[in-house]
């Protein structure tokens, strides 16, 4: 069936079925089922190896009053799974105990929490939740004490299992079941010990983990979610609530657990706390409630703050990392704090696009976190260096390690040799992809009520990526602030944080397509949706024109004064013969001319495959071979191999601060000129200059020195001049520029000979 017919059917917009298509949903049964899961289609816990004889045990335990100790995990997975479990054998009057360890103790079972935990509560069965798959030896430990163990799990199994009950959906017997979380496992336990009734009491808690764990959001897990955020939004557990008022959510959706929900459960884990968020789902004393909701919250706030400065750090070492012949990034750090290294990888990951691995010193060895792109599994990456390890876990997308000091070298290079030969380059290539190219006449209120439908996106099922074109926006700035904002009609409007360069970007001609993700918002009683921009893309390159903006970009290289660097000239042939990867370019131009030649060059040489990137005004970080228009700054130019300038700076000096600010890279220089013509015609008398300075001071506030050349054009000076003039002054230090550029214009004489911008300007002048 094709889009227009499956649309024609279901009763919605063509673009909408045309996802549904995309994502395997092809026919109307297959759509509604997606469309409107039914608890009824659940699977019979049944199908999970072993549930039987787990069921069995557990219900021999409570008839005969034993002492079951529950073992969960420190993450949202386990601490749910961990909830679900206690909170239904105290329903049936079970003496039941639970422990979580603390993250320095390390993931999951270790014999020295088996021996703590058997001496402090002297369980006669220990039921694991979301770990234990792979702690063979553990086990067998805690049944040397004397001690039944039953294994709850859902992580990967390696070649053996311990040698106990082990229920593990990826052990069989049912597919569909393969890719519960460990807390959606607990429930399917419940569900096995005493009715699904019974078990969908918990479905707010398997929902909150499943999301948090990211396992696809499909099948099973779609129906669990699905019905679990509806549990959720009139949770009859006490502290659950507070968490989510605390989070000032009303109702709650698959994207407010997985950024404000989960990372708060989460936080006093990465940190090491000692308080029992379990408890928070336990408890009904709202003053044990209030006290654990405000801790989370600090928790949350201390790990934000963490994460930001590991994230710096990480990319100070990184502007010394061989990023080009690296698909693997391994860092390290005796003093990171081990709890934030997996977000932080999460986001490198992100940035620059190849699997990321981050260590951190806990005392006889380094542990790491480790994420992967799509298409490399980072945990058989492990295994092909697993004699380098202290011990290892985890799945395709991430895992974490334990490695000996000193080896840590030799992991990162044996990692990188690995990954470089089992996986072609382009996967280290990030492919924008956009499920609905949507124009004006769509954006409206119900498509995107209908495609609410598609809700909880999650993995395997994400929040649907947009497309705009450049046409159908223009933006504004937001206060004064960075951010700018388009409102494409009485519905919809168009976000971009921190985008404020791209006011300057719009005013080189060139077509961009913005790719977005769509949210809905509440502001002074005006519902909308907002399209958040997520990665700006230059349509069509040969847009490329001069403009005011560029020409003052480029004039603001003369303002450096003099200083040797080292650099190399070239030409642009031998530049772009010797490109052979796809990574570690970076072709800086400032003018319409170098951009065009640039790009008749690079496809008469058959590259144009390998440049990955144009962007105006930024970069970004991943050193992928770009092309940078009319640059505003040199941020992320330190992860480059070699900087290509199309156009030759107006003044070596700006090269020695590219150098300062990007020590790395190979600077190149190619002997050419942009904007002669443009200088050719300044006008650069004293007079002219004179009157300039005194314009300034009639000049209502701007925010930046383009605003203060518009300014200066409506009184009588050309754009060109306006620029020039600026710089003299500055330099003369006649102007003098404050913060959010607040003006001073100082009364003096306008002294040309004393200017070398002055002075550089009229022998270029000369040579044009």
């Amino acid at each position: 069936m094709d889009n227009a017919e499956l649309a024609q059917n279901l009763g919605i917009y063509e673009e909408i079925a045309a996802l549904l298509v995309k994502r395997g949903i092809d026919t109307p049964e297959a759509a509604k089922a997606f469309l409107y899961p039914q608890m009824a289609d659940m699977l019979p816990a049944s199908g999970i190896a072993n549930m039987d004889a787990a069921v069995a045990r557990i219900r021999a335990a409570i008839e005969a009053k034993e002492r079951i100790l529950v073992f969960g995990d420190y993450d949202c997975d386990g601490i749910c799974a961990t909830a679900i479990m206690v909170l239904y054998l105290r329903s049936q009057g079970a003496d039941v105990r639970y422990h979580i360890p603390r993250r320095a103790d390390g993931y999951g079972l270790s014999e020295d929490a088996i021996e703590l935990v058997v001496g402090a509560h002297l369980p006669d069965l220990m039921i694991t939740v979301d770990c234990g798959i792979t702690s063979c030896v553990e086990v067998e430990y805690a049944q040397d004490l004397g001690v039944d163990v039953i294994v709850t799990d859902h992580h990967e199994p390696q070649d053996e299992v311990p040698d106990c009950i082990v229920v593990n959906p990826k052990l069989g017997h049912t597919d569909g079941l393969r890719n519960l979380c460990g807390a959606a496992v607990a429930m399917k336990v419940v569900e096995a010990l005493a009715g699904k009734d019974v078990a969908d009491n918990y479905l707010d808690l398997a929902a909150l983990a499943t999301v948090a764990d990211v396992v696809p959001l499909v099948g099973e897990n779609r129906i669990i979610v699905y019905h679990g955020l509806r549990m959720l939004g009139a949770t009859p557990r006490l502290g659950l609530r507070a968490l989510i008022r605390s989070c000032e959510l009303e109702t709650v959706t698959s994207a407010d657990i997985g950024f404000r929900i989960a990372p708060r459960i989460n936080a006093l884990g990465r940190l090491n706390d000692d308080a029992d968020v379990v408890e928070l789902f336990l408890t009904e004393d709202s003053f044990v409630i209030r006290e654990l909701v405000e801790k989370v919250a600090a928790a949350n706030t201390a790990r934000q703050t963490l994460t930001k400065q590991l994230a710096a750090e990480a990319h100070r070492q990184l502007a010394d990392y061989d990023l080009t012949n690296s698909r693997v990034i391994v860092l390290w750090d005796d003093h990171w704090e081990a709890g934030v290294l997996g977000l932080v990888a999460s986001r490198l990951v992100s940035e620059f696009y190849r699997p990321v691995v981050l260590l951190s010193n806990v005392g006889e060895h380094f542990k790491g976190s480790a994420r992967s792109v799509e298409g490399v599994n980072i945990f058989a990456c492990l295994q092909a260096v697993e004699h380098r390890l202290v011990g290892f876990g985890g799945h395709m997308g991430a895992a974490g390690m334990s490695v000996r000091r000193e080896n840590l070298q030799a992991f990162r290079e044996e990692l990188n040799a690995y990954i470089c030969r089992t996986y072609p380059e382009d996967l280290f290539v990030p492919r924008l992809s956009a499920d609905i190219i949507i124009d004006k006449n769509t954006m409206r209120a119900p498509f995107f009520a209908q495609l609410a439908r598609l809700e909880p996106f999650g993995e395997s099922n994400p929040a649907p990526k947009f497309v705009v074109h450049g046409t159908d926006c223009k933006f504004s700035r937001v206060g004064t602030g960075d951010h700018v904002k388009s409102r494409v009609n009485a519905d919809v409007d168009l976000m971009f944080f921190g985008g404020a360069h791209q006011l300057a970007a719009e005013a080189s001609g060139v077509q961009f397509d913005y790719y977005c993700d769509a949210n809905k918002r509440v502001y002074q009683n005006r519902e909308y949706i907002q399209l958040s921009v997520t990665d700006v893309v230059v349509a069509d390159a040969s847009t490329v024109r001069d403009s005011a903006h560029a020409f003052g970009v480029y004039l603001k290289t003369v303002l450096y004064p003099p200083r040797e660097v080292g650099t190399r000239v070239s030409t642009l042939q031998k530049e772009l013969a010797s490109m052979e990867g796809n990574t570690g370019t970076l072709f800086v131009s400032y003018g319409a001319d170098s951009a065009r030649d640039f790009f008749q060059a690079l496809s008469a040489a058959g590259k144009r495959h390998l440049l990955a990137n144009v962007t105006v005004g930024k970069v970004q970080v991943n050193p992928l071979n770009t092309l940078l228009l009319t640059p505003s700054d040199a941020d992320g130019w330190q992860f480059f191999s070699s900087i290509v300038f199309l156009d030759a700076p107006l003044s070596m000096g700006y090269l020695a601060w590219v150098g300062a600010q990007a020590p790395n890279p190979e600077l190149v220089l190619l002997p050419h000129y942009a904007y002669l013509k443009h200088i050719a015609g300044l006008d650069l008398t004293a007079e002219s200059v004179a009157k300039t300075l005194s314009d300034i001071r009639r000049v209502d506030r701007v925010r930046n020195v383009d605003e203060l050349c518009m300014q200066l054009q409506s009184m009588g000076s050309s754009v060109a001049n306006a620029y020039a003039h600026f710089y003299i002054l500055f330099e003369l230090g006649l102007v003098e520029v404050g913060r959010d550029f607040a003006l001073h214009a100082i009364q003096g004489e306008v002294r040309l000979d004393a200017s070398r911008v002055y002075k550089t300007l009229i022998k270029l002048r000369e040579k044009g």
